[in-house]
């Protein structure tokens, strides 16, 4: 049993903020005393914090399937004991739950836990999704009169292998700037 504090001056026998009634923090519960030495509605421990009877417990702050962005790839299960996190979202970006629209107008909407597998870091247009355009022809042979192709007739020496292609139908990357984060994902309890 640890020895009660009630009534004694923080300032007599500490020089930190808060005071126990042990002498460590442990995974029971310590009442915290104010700097007159009265006892607050505060306990605390390594485990969770009380506050007049609220347990305020880690499943408060990060609940089952809480996302967790770090700089560092460094497991959130290290550091916050008793928990389970798994790597998600490598490679892709993040996105908002609901129906945006862009620019055009055209609308999209991504649902919760949406792994969205119709994106593309590079794409190579297809014949449909290229810009309608023209191709014009040039050159000819000296006896052609401009004239519609008649079989047989003066124009029939038209060079019609003259129309020009452009184009290597290489990829374009399709990302935009990105931040790079982990993304951690609390999936259990240890």
């Amino acid at each position: 049993m640890s020895a009660s504090l009630e009534n004694q001056f923080i300032s007599d026998r500490y020089t930190s903020l808060l005071h126990l009634s042990g002498s460590n923090l442990t995974g029971e519960l310590d009442n915290v005393y104010d700097g007159l030495g009265n006892k607050s509605p505060l306990e605390i421990s390594t485990e969770k914090v009380v506050v007049k009877g609220i347990d305020i417990s880690l499943d408060t702050f990060f609940p089952i399937n809480s996302i967790l962005f770090t700089a560092d790839n460094v497991n959130p299960g290290t550091r916050i004991s008793d928990t389970t996190w798994v790597l998600i979202s490598e490679g892709k970006f993040i996105a908002g739950v609901g129906t945006g629209s862009d620019i055009n107008g055209a609308t999209h909407t991504v649902t919760e836990g949406d792994t969205d597998t119709e994106g593309e870091y590079d794409h190579t247009l297809t014949i449909e999704e290229m810009p309608a355009h023209t191709h014009t022809q040039s050159g000819g042979r000296g006896d052609d009169d401009g004239g519609p192709f008649v079989p047989g007739g003066r124009n029939r020496g038209v060079d019609m292998t003259n129309i020009s292609t452009t184009g290597g139908g290489q990829p374009f990357h399709n990302t935009p700037p990105a931040f790079g984060l982990y993304v951690w994902q609390r999936v259990s309890n240890t």
